[in-house]
């Protein structure tokens, strides 16, 4: 192999370059698959564990940041919510897991 390289011309560095780039754009579209399919495992779990439901009043805990919201769409990617201002948040599903949630009985935000 080495041998048609160098009658070819081609440079062990260019071998390289071109090695690394291809594996860069390998593990970019595995964490982009990794993320897309632990979403929608995520919304499966979601489904058929139903913690919540759509109308209930949930508080994602991080640290010393929360969001709050009353659940207004579950979807197999993200759940939406309506907070105390109105305005709509957006969380992934997979953050559901990774995060303290808090089912609240009113839903006064």
């Amino acid at each position: 192999m080495a041998v048609i390289f160098f009658v070819w011309g081609i440079e062990f560095t260019n071998i390289w370059v071109l090695l690394t780039s291809i594996l860069g754009v390998i593990g970019i579209g595995f964490f982009a698959t990794w993320s897309l399919l632990s979403n929608i495992f995520s919304a499966f779990l979601l489904f058929s564990t139903v913690p919540f439901k759509i109308d209930d009043k949930i508080t994602i805990k991080d640290g010393d940041n929360s969001i709050s919201g009353v659940v207004v769409d579950m979807t197999l990617f993200y759940i939406i919510l309506k907070n105390s201002d109105e305005e709509t948040v957006i969380v992934p599903n997979n953050t559901i897991f990774q995060k303290v949630v808090i089912k609240h009985e009113s839903h006064e935000i």
